[in-house]
């Protein structure tokens, strides 16, 4: 969790095209763009999508936080306080900015509960919606990029209907995120990569990439279905493997405690003595005498 919104630096960033109500930039952001993202954070007069063409970041939207890679794409509104921790040398994204009069518009013309899903989706309305791009959205906001970079005669009317056009693909791809089975899939991916190293440190944000999810989204999907967060049950994962070498090995208990994934054998002791009711090293022992 972040700091409090009163915390935030704020900086405001303007629509750069006074003449269309939708345009599309391209931009490539060194590594120190945003000097202090956590605390700098940008708003703005305009609706946003952006698209993750190359390279790596975390995005801070409000009070959440969001990996993201080439292929995703997420969606930003006026009241959104956003800014990137850049961790590749660059990033390169695209930007299709519209206006409030385009906003209302999508609103009107059936697109209000995309949005609101969208919103409702995303941390509960604290975050923004983040969606894999697919093979057809980056393609279209090229074309969008291309008709602002021309500027034509018919630029205004073609970034309308093009606009409206990318919202058709990302509501089919929002309805694609809530499929069934995609929960399930999340479920087995975490316990799948629990049981194969469940010794080592779980790089939650790593696993959240795999999954195409933020990780607090990870921890929520996985809760629901099993009643447990990941940490819970990465810990009685450990557990179950420590008894098991406490069974079957003469190891030392400390040793024990490391290959099951415990790199601090007290809290491992503690641990185990409240699962188990019983301290390992008169588990070992009541092992012993029954053998």
């Amino acid at each position: 969790m972040l700091e409090p919104k009163n915390l935030f630096t704020y900086n405001r960033c303007l629509n750069v095209d006074t003449l269309s109500d939708v345009s599309v930039l391209h931009f490539k952001h060194e590594i120190n763009h945003y000097p202090r993202p956590e605390e700098e954070r940008n708003i703005r007069d305009f609706y946003k999508i952006t698209l993750i063409v190359k390279g790596r970041a975390t995005l801070f939207c409000n009070q959440c936080s969001y990996p993201l890679i080439p292929g995703k794409l997420f969606f930003s509104s006026c009241e959104d306080l956003t800014s990137y921790a850049i961790e590749t040398p660059f990033l390169e994204i695209y930007d299709v900015i519209f206006r409030e009069s385009a906003f209302r518009e999508l609103m009107e013309e059936g697109f209000r509960n995309f949005f609101l899903s969208g919103k409702g989706a995303a941390e509960n309305g604290h975050g923004t919606l983040i969606l894999n791009a697919g093979r057809e959205v980056p393609k279209l906001i090229r074309m969008m990029y291309r008709e602002t970079e021309e500027g034509s005669l018919h630029h205004a009317l073609a970034g309308r209907l093009l606009l409206r056009l990318l919202f058709l693909h990302l509501e089919r791809l929002e309805a694609e995120s809530k499929r069934p089975g995609v929960a399930e899939e999340i479920v087995a991916l975490i316990r799948n990569t629990i049981e194969t190293n469940f010794a080592e440190k779980l790089n939650f944000r790593l696993l959240a990439l795999r999954a195409g999810v933020s990780p607090e989204h990870l921890n929520r999907v996985y809760r629901k279905k099993t009643g447990k967060t990941i940490s819970e049950a990465l810990k009685e994962r450990r557990l179950e493997a420590a008894e098991t070498l406490l069974r079957n090995s003469g190891m030392k208990i400390t040793e024990i405690a490391l290959r099951s994934g415990f790199h601090d054998p007290s809290y491992f002791s503690r641990e185990f003595q409240k699962k188990y009711r019983i301290a390992p090293g008169l588990f070992r022992q009541n092992m012993n005498g029954l053998n």
